[in-house]
């Protein structure tokens, strides 16, 4: 039969085994500091044995300081006489606990002894300051974005705003947080772009109009945030940039209505020297001069087609290149052509616009090159189908192939251009090499062909 004595060894033993099975460093303290008893726990993460710490101010040894820290939960425990806890810095451990003491009184309710258990917090503790500076900095950021942004929850609830946005809406911020509704503040044809979950950024305009009537343009960007279960929505105010756009576009079109002026007033004007040397053709006898007259006139006249177009296009920077020498080499045709039936000709090209210079300076060498087959090809003694032929093509490294090419009598074998007196060849040679920084190329075997290539690239529309 067990004695009083043994239930007492029993419940020690008992007790002791709770005490090590605790998974934390837990010591029994005195009320003045000193240890009494420390669990293996304690050992294993001070790395000191029993031995060491017993008897040994808890201060001492934990916080190598020769009184109690400050906020001391056993200092509290003292003077409230019940259970406290705070979160301390341990020195010896190098790291953060959650310091909780309990008192143990005796039977005249004296206290004798604290219960002292330490739980790591460390990690915890980082990663709470982490947060806290990862929300500082966003709401740093937040704030000084230079947008004005909000978030909300899924019903359009704003739950936080930016001073912009406030001010944007002529709303404190306290009347918008948590109170307002972003559909509310926005007109109700746009609230449907608020039903998104893309978790890219979906932008839109939109009008807003405030209390005093004034109505502005919105640019609103919405985005999600996953992790928060929140969207945020960025707006930023382009009223006066629409304005400015307006006003822009305004001045552009009397602009191009006054260059579009312009180039008509030039095209008439070449029309009107191009009709005086057809006049005054018309009193030379000299077969010679007439035809320098008639070369002349046909060179305004190309230039002229140019400011032609230049008028009826939408485009007021670049021509389209194939209206443009069709309706050349129409003119040319109907001046210089004697029998329009027997001539075969043949336009070959795509749709290229190119820029004004050098639409000119490719006019003016397709009027020197078809002109000179028109006349000079097809003699009156010439056999055969009479074939004349014009293209151009761009290739895919951006060099331009200018090509007129006659069936006719062929060009003199000993033809060179670079010492040509003619005025027609030495204006194409400058026109290719100086205007365009092309090269040419004649072949004369079975007609004449001439090959300009010079580098370049389309005028986008």
């Amino acid at each position: 039969m067990k004695t009083k004595k043994d239930h007492k060894q029993t419940e020690d033993n008992e007790w002791k085994d709770i005490f090590e099975a605790i998974g934390h460093s837990a010591i029994i303290l005195d009320t003045e500091h000193n240890i009494l008893e420390v669990n293996n726990a304690t050992v294993k993460l001070t790395g000191l044995s029993k031995k060491q710490l017993k008897g040994k101010k808890c201060y001492k040894i934990f916080h190598k300081s020769n009184k109690a820290a400050d906020g001391c939960p056993l200092e509290k425990v003292k003077i409230n006489q019940r259970f406290e806890s705070d979160q301390m810095e341990i020195e010896l451990l190098n790291g953060f606990f959650l310091v909780s003491c309990t008192p143990i009184f005796d039977k005249n309710h004296k206290l004798v002894k604290i219960i002292h258990i330490a739980t790591d917090v460390t990690e915890r503790k980082h990663a709470a300051e982490a947060l806290g500076l990862s929300e500082k900095r966003y709401k740093v950021l937040f704030e000084n974005a230079g947008t004005s942004l909000c978030t909300f929850d899924g019903d359009g609830t704003i739950l936080m705003c930016n001073t912009k946005f406030s001010a944007l809406f002529n709303i404190p911020i306290k009347d918008i947080e948590g109170k307002i509704k972003l559909t509310k503040l926005i007109s109700t044809e746009n609230n449907k772009l608020l039903q998104i979950n893309d978790l890219n950024p979906s932008g839109y305009e939109i009008k807003y109009t405030d209390k005093s009537g004034n109505k502005k343009d919105i640019y609103l960007q919405i985005g999600t945030m996953p992790e928060r279960n929140e969207m945020i929505a960025s707006l930023i105010d382009i009223t006066s940039l629409r304005e400015a756009e307006k006003k822009v576009f305004s001045q552009l079109q009397e602009k191009e209505v006054l260059l579009k002026e312009i180039h008509h007033r030039v095209k008439n004007n070449l029309q009107i020297i191009s009709s005086l040397l057809n006049l005054q053709s018309h009193q030379i006898e000299n077969a010679d001069f007439r035809s320098i007259f008639d070369d002349s006139q046909s060179r305004i006249r190309s230039i002229a087609i140019v400011h032609e177009e230049l008028y009826k296009s939408k485009d007021i920077t670049s021509i389209d290149f194939k209206q443009y020498v069709i309706n050349l080499t129409n003119y040319l045709i109907h001046t210089f052509a004697s029998d329009l039936d027997v001539i075969n000709t043949s336009i070959t090209t795509n749709d290229i616009h190119l820029s004004v210079d050098n639409t000119i300076s490719c006019g003016l060498i397709i009027n020197e090159l078809f002109t000179n087959s028109l006349k000079y090809a097809f003699p009156s003694s010439f056999k055969g189908n009479k074939e004349l032929s014009l293209s151009i093509s761009l290739s895919k490294k951006g060099i331009f192939t200018l090509s007129v090419k006659d069936n006719g009598i062929g060009l003199p074998k000993n033809i060179n251009i670079d010492k040509s007196e003619s005025l027609g060849m030495r204006l194409i040679k400058i026109l290719a090499e100086d205007q365009l920084n092309g090269k040419i190329s004649i072949s004369g075997d079975k007609g004449a062909c001439f090959t300009i290539t010079f580098p370049g690239k389309t005028v986008n529309i």
